[in-house]
């Protein structure tokens, strides 16, 4: 997987939670390996989130603030809501910038105390941990008007700007393998969240297995070249032929999706920066597709309009990724409409090869999940029913339709081609809030 989250302990605070499913579900779609570690100690230090990529390491301090924020490297910072009334962030305690700086110093040094168990010592001697960054991440995002003057040492970020942030930035002196990246969360005693590292795969464990062992995901075969004239496999005699073992797994994914939403919905109080009690909510953190992010939800409808390109490589007898221009074949998610009790996906495939192509409306085709539960799509409600054929040089529409509404707590749903017309491929689709 392009990410794992370890953790000290599970958080207590579900809003926590949620915005680490949240965060670890945008980062699973990148290259490369993320590591997210939560809620853990060292030096003394509780640290809400340290995120670790090869090439980066960010210290992370989460503030929700309702309101526009006033602060500086010096004295309290304030909120101003939107009512006019004031209260202070962290009243009686460090201001955010001092915190974070604090979590730097406490987290650096053990890094550099146990550089040698993480390179080697010729690397060591080329390795800064001290390059690490520090950001305070307000939630759900910096407010116009919001006053924040840092020096160099702290960055300040709404949490709709940090996926971007996480992919662009560089810590300078930072060069890790995975396996060097591993041995961090290990080093501070942290264990794998298990349940939703499964989950984010795609899989779900053997109940046989140790939790330190993870199943390893089980990925539909990429397809090969198609014959000009395939005939494909009704729908409905191929859910029949998997009726067995579709039987285990929809048990498994029924056992897992309620352990991880009685986690999400423990009605567990925090403190808000007043000094009252309540249960803020989290805005969802923008994950990002294979091409960006793209929708602009209206109304119920999200704009996604992203296009994924694939072409046929005759050397390697397989499909490659490549820019919309050059590819042979273009599949669109144009739209997600998630109006009148059900989710419709609306799609324009464009056929560029010599040959027609195919896309399975149906379920063993395109699946659709929002890391906590699975969408049947209805193959007698896709348009047209049961598969699109694009003729060569053409282009056609197609819309595929869950009859249910998406659950009220979802943040995004991931939608996924396993095989035709090009292999597996995925876009992330943000969920009305």
């Amino acid at each position: 997987m392009a990410v794992q989250v370890w953790i000290g302990e599970k958080p207590d605070n579900p809003n926590e939670r949620k915005a680490i499913i949240a965060l670890a579900n945008g980062l699973d779609r990148l290259e490369g390996l993320y590591v997210m570690v939560a809620n853990f100690s060292v030096g003394g230090r509780t640290i809400d989130l340290v995120i670790l990529k090869p090439d980066a390491i960010f210290i992370l301090e989460l503030k929700h603030c309702d309101g526009k924020v006033f602060g500086s490297v010096n004295g309290p910072w304030k909120v101003v809501g939107k009512n006019g009334s004031t209260k202070q962030l962290n009243p009686g305690r460090k201001n955010p910038y001092n915190q974070v700086v604090s979590y730097f110093y406490s987290f650096t040094n053990f890094l550099n105390d146990h550089k040698t168990e993480i390179v080697s010592a010729q690397k060591a001697k080329d390795v800064d941990f001290r390059a690490a960054k520090r950001v305070i991440v307000i939630v759900p995002t910096i407010e116009e008007g919001s006053q924040i003057d840092l020096d160099w040492k702290v960055q300040a970020k709404g949490l709709d700007e940090l996926p971007t942030f996480l992919l662009t930035e560089r810590s300078s002196g930072i060069e890790l393998t995975d396996e060097e990246l591993l041995r961090i969360p290990k080093l501070l005693h942290c264990e794998p969240w298990q349940e939703l590292n499964d989950l984010i795969a795609g899989v779900m464990p053997d109940w046989t297995q140790t939790p330190s062992e993870l199943t390893p995901p089980v990925v539909q075969p990429v397809a090969p070249e198609p014959p000009p004239e395939p005939s494909i496999q009704p729908w409905w005699r191929a859910a029949i032929e998997q009726f067995n073992s579709w039987q285990g797994r929809a048990l498994t994914v029924f056992v897992l999706a309620t352990l991880l939403l009685l986690m999400l919905n423990v009605p567990q109080l925090i403190s808000t920066d007043s000094g009252r009690t309540s249960a803020p909510t989290v805005a969802p953190i923008p994950t990002i597709p294979e091409f960006g992010i793209g929708e602009n939800i209206s109304n119920g409808v999200a704009e996604v309009h992203q296009q994924v390109g694939r072409s046929w490589d005759l050397r390697q007898q397989k499909w490659l990724r490549t820019d919309a221009e050059s590819a042979d074949v273009l599949v669109t998610l144009e739209t997600v409409d998630f109006n009148s009790g059900q989710i419709k996906l609306n799609w324009v495939v464009e056929n560029r090869r010599p040959i027609a192509v195919r896309m399975a409306l149906v379920p063993e085709n395109i699946t659709i999940t929002d890391n906590q539960m699975q969408y049947m799509i209805d193959p007698q409600l896709s348009q047209p029913r049961g598969q699109i054929e694009i003729k060569p040089g053409e282009k056609g529409s197609a819309a595929v339709v869950v009859p249910q509404s998406v659950r009220s707590n979802a943040i995004t749903l991931r939608i996924t081609l396993q095989t035709q017309p090009f292999g597996e491929t995925s876009w992330i689709v943000n969920v009305p809030q």
